[in-house]
């Protein structure tokens, strides 16, 4: 990747970083029947760039407005009308955002309304029109300065159908936004030819480019391949005799040492498959002997581990499914005799062996049995003898694997079948009749990794999956983060719509409160169903409809990277992320505002006795009480469908106050299944050093990990209870599993308390310090007054004894916290708020005075600060 990368319009480098917040927003109003202006911070009027909006509690249709057509027009996506001309609609692109009219494509009163605007940025989006001329092979320049992975075009002054490119299709195949059709095979479309970082190229269809007089619109996003020469795979046909054979060669032999099998694999058809096994027969898998091999496979039961008497399916709380024609990392590592298995940087299974492998013949594409074949692809396989390069949870490689020291083999990356980077001896192969070297690959073109404060992240994902038409083996679809927008269509089957899911209007964890979904090609209101969960790294189908998990059709997807600390926009000020409010006592939503949209909140009356009502954006309407062991309840008050607060429940007036958190640097939520020493992918983008972990389902206490327990020498062996008084507890593996957390996951324990239950479902909230806007700390008691270091003034205060018995006491400057008489809460506790003094809020910290409950001599304690 260059070491300057500039944005589009900016002239900015790495030194000036793109984030998601800069270029992509989802934004739901209100309408009022008059001018509303939306402060979605994209500076629109000056980069450039396009909004589509539609409500979704009315059957309006949809209207797409952008930078280069001007405010007045509109295109729908329900129809392939040209354009429409109104300038009550949009009336204006802003430096932040964009006005709307009071027309009810926009503005109707008391309709509800989303949009979803991308900005200009070269990395990710580019707009282009041009009058058609009927000519195949034609180039249009773009200012991506990658390669597009999703285009969208549209004849704008007349009817014809939206042409859709998508990277996962390739350019044989067009499919349509406004149609319900299978994807159409015809080289009129892209004239079979892939875009590049500079061109797209048109065939001669009146839908991309027509004859004279016929004017386009092409909206071009980020996503598309990488063309490195070994971004290559093999593609294994569905022939029971098609496989790669290397041996006989010692350097397979392993004996008792570290080793590194490793690779990408596609199964195109989701059944009984092999990705490789080393064995002592020549042809590399036929043998009686399966616990002396080494192999990898999957089946309908699961995933199929070999070595040393390892062949048992892992249970299901362990990353089973994934979706098949979705490409998949898998790597079979030992490190001084601890075995792994990780699955897309899970951790699948790991068990202690250090078993004397001397088998010297390899398989690729089988495994066990000649039933066991691989039907798709394998690229960039990878032996590496000597060195365990996983030991644990990661992201995989973004790039092509290269020769690193003790590499024996890599191959599946070459214009040949049989080529290789390296080989420790020839390669040769079995039938052969479905063997073919192809240019598909895993990799996203490198230049989109251009977003966050090293530039070396990437915001869209363009994919496809086969449905498995079950809601227990479903699709899970690895992004490599979590995802705020998802659009899926079956491109295999006629009939099915264009969905649109966003975090928003809602995509709920909850297997009883309903996704929210929005038909692209029609106009609708929304609807409800069970459809998506979201993952720490992706998302995962959990319905078996049609539209997005027949087990007979195929799907494509496009999804963007929700706000995250890898791509976030640190706030100016610790307002930008952490708000305090009292209640309007309004009945229309926000009645708790925040200024931005609110993923966690805790909220009670702090003058009376009351509980600390919890609810999260992913929760769906259902809330938790920190000072209770309770399960979650149901709520019609826990809304969260606004860019600017939450919740819509009049009866919440002044005398009740929400604290309000955003997802992005320095927090994350994660609402997922427990599983006892399952690890969880996360979204911080660097090591948490405090989370919360709730049992959702049953009656279990909240548990917390914070790096300051022990006085910060192994915390992960430690745990403190949130809704009780108690100092910290345990010195072993069941609370966490010994996992010292990373900046890509975490771990469950054996605990039921600490998501060890597989059966029931777990909300976890993690924090981490971010300079001049939160810090997560520990402390000696000193009996005399102290200062603490924060490197900000704090607004907001979390402490806890560490060591003995005391409350979680929370202090805030809302409330008053300063003044000497500070009025304090307990989180674990229902109790009024009380006036102490505490101490105060400095430039750079807070003051402790001499109160034995938080600084005692000989006692430890935990905070958690925040601007």
């Amino acid at each position: 990747m260059p070491i300057q990368q500039l944005f589009l319009g900016t002239g900015k480098s790495k030194a000036d970083p793109l984030y998601i917040d800069d270029v992509f927003s989802t934004y739901l109003w209100k309408g009022t029947g008059g001018n509303i202006t939306h402060n979605n911070g994209l500076d629109l009027s000056t980069k450039g760039g396009m909004v589509w909006i539609k409500s979704y509690s009315d059957t309006y249709g949809s209207a797409i407005t952008d930078t280069v057509r001007g405010t007045t027009k509109q295109l729908q996506t329900s129809t392939n009308a040209g354009d429409l001309t109104n300038s009550s609609r949009l009336t204006a692109f802003n430096s932040n955002g964009f006005t709307t009219g009071y027309e009810e494509l926009v503005g109707s009163n008391n309709s509800k309304y989303a949009s979803w605007s991308w900005r200009k940025a070269e990395k990710f989006f580019d707009i282009q029109s041009w009058s058609g001329n009927l000519t195949s092979g034609r180039q249009i320049s773009h200012n991506l300065k990658c390669v597009p992975g999703f285009i969208l075009v549209k004849r704008n002054n007349g009817p014809a159908n939206w042409s859709v490119y998508h990277a996962a299709l390739g350019p044989k195949f067009s499919t349509f936004l406004n149609k319900t059709d299978t994807a159409s095979e015809s080289s009129a479309y892209w004239n079979n030819t892939a875009p590049t970082d500079s061109v797209i190229t048109l065939g001669n269809s009146t839908n991309v480019n027509g004859g004279s007089g016929d004017d386009y619109i092409a909206y071009i996003f980020g996503g598309g391949k990488s063309t490195a020469a070994t971004a290559r795979s093999v593609e294994f046909g569905s022939g029971a005799s098609d496989l790669l054979h290397v041996g006989s060669s010692s350097d397979l032999s392993f004996g008792t040492g570290d080793f590194t099998i490793e690779g990408w694999f596609k199964d195109n058809v989701g059944s009984n498959m092999g990705i490789f096994q080393i064995s002592s027969s020549s042809d590399g898998y036929t043998t009686s002997d399966y616990a002396n091999t080494i192999a990898l496979g999957h089946n309908s039961g699961g995933w199929n581990p070999y070595g040393n008497g390892q062949t048992s399916t892992p249970s299901a709380n362990l990353h089973l499914n994934f979706a098949a024609g979705e490409w998949i990392h898998f790597a079979y590592t030992r490190q001084s005799g601890t075995n792994r298995i990780f699955i897309n940087g899970d951790l699948l299974k790991d068990w202690s062996s250090s078993y004397n492998y001397t088998h010297t013949y390899l398989a690729i594409g089988a495994q066990y049995t000649i039933n066991n074949r691989l039907s798709g692809e394998i690229s960039n396989f990878r032996i590496v003898k000597g060195t365990a390069v996983y030991t644990s949870p990661f992201k995989p490689p973004t790039e092509p694997l290269t020769n690193i020291t003790n590499t024996k083999l890599l191959c599946c990356n070459n214009s040949s079948v049989t080529g290789a980077t390296v080989t420790p001896t020839t390669i040769t192969t079995e039938g052969g009749g479905g063997l073919t070297a192809v240019t598909e690959n895993p990799f996203i073109d490198p230049e989109n990794y251009a977003f966050g404060a090293d530039g070396d992240q990437n915001a869209i994902k363009v994919g496809r999956y086969n449905g498995t038409g079950s809601t227990s083996t479903v699709p899970q679809i690895t992004c490599g983060w979590q995802p705020s927008w998802v659009m899926i269509k079956d491109y295999h089957d006629s009939g099915q719509d264009w969905v649109m899911f966003d975090t928003k209007r809602g995509i709920f964890n909850d297997n009883s409160t309903e996704d929210k979904i929005l038909a692209v090609n029609a106009a609708e209101t929304q609807t409800g169903g069970l459809y998506l969960d979201l993952t720490g790294n992706g998302f995962k189908i959990t319905s078996s409809h049609n539209r997005v998990n027949s087990g007979t059709r195929k799907y494509i997807y496009v999804a963007f990277r929700m706000s995250d600390g890898g791509v976030g926009k640190i706030p100016d000020a610790g307002t930008g992320s952490l708000a305090m409010d009292y209640g309007s006592g309004s009945s229309s939503i926000p009645n708790f505002d925040s200024g931005f949209a609110v993923d966690f909140c805790l909220t009670r009356k702090p003058a009376s006795s009351d509980n600390w009502y919890t609810g999260a954006r992913l929760l769906g309407g259902k809330f938790l009480k920190t000072n209770a062991s309770s399960s979650t309840s149901v709520s019609g008050n826990f809304i969260f469908d606004s860019n600017l607060g939450w919740n819509d429940y009049s009866s919440w007036n002044t005398n009740e106050l929400s604290w309000m958190w955003k997802r992005g640097p320095g927090f994350d939520v994660v609402a997922t299944k427990g599983g006892q020493n399952k690890r969880i992918a996360h979204s911080l983008n660097k090591i948490p050093e405090m989370y919360f972990v709730k049992n959702r389902d049953s009656a279990e206490n909240w548990t917390v990990y914070h790096k300051g327990l022990n006085s910060g020498t192994n915390p992960e062996n430690r745990y403190i209870v949130l809704n009780a008084t108690g100092g910290e507890s345990g010195s072993d593996t069941s609370a966490w599993n010994s996992f010292v957390p990373t900046s890509t996951h975490i771990s469950f324990g054996t605990m039921d308390t600490t998501g060890g239950n597989s059966s029931d479902n777990y909300l976890v909230m993690l924090f981490c310090s971010i300079d001049k806007i939160s810090k997560v700390g520990y402390y000696d008691g000193s009996s005399s007054t102290q200062t603490i270091t924060t490197g900000f003034q704090p607004r907001f205060v979390i402490l806890k004894s560490a060591t003995t018995d005391h409350d979680w006491y929370v202090l805030d400057t809302t409330r008053g916290w300063g003044s000497g008489n500070d009025n304090f809460l307990a989180l674990n506790d229902n109790y009024a708020q009380v006036s102490h003094d505490f101490g105060a809020p400095t430039s750079t910290g807070f003051t402790l005075t001499t109160d034995g409950t938080y600084n005692s001599s000989g006692q430890k304690y935990i905070y958690y600060a925040h601007a």
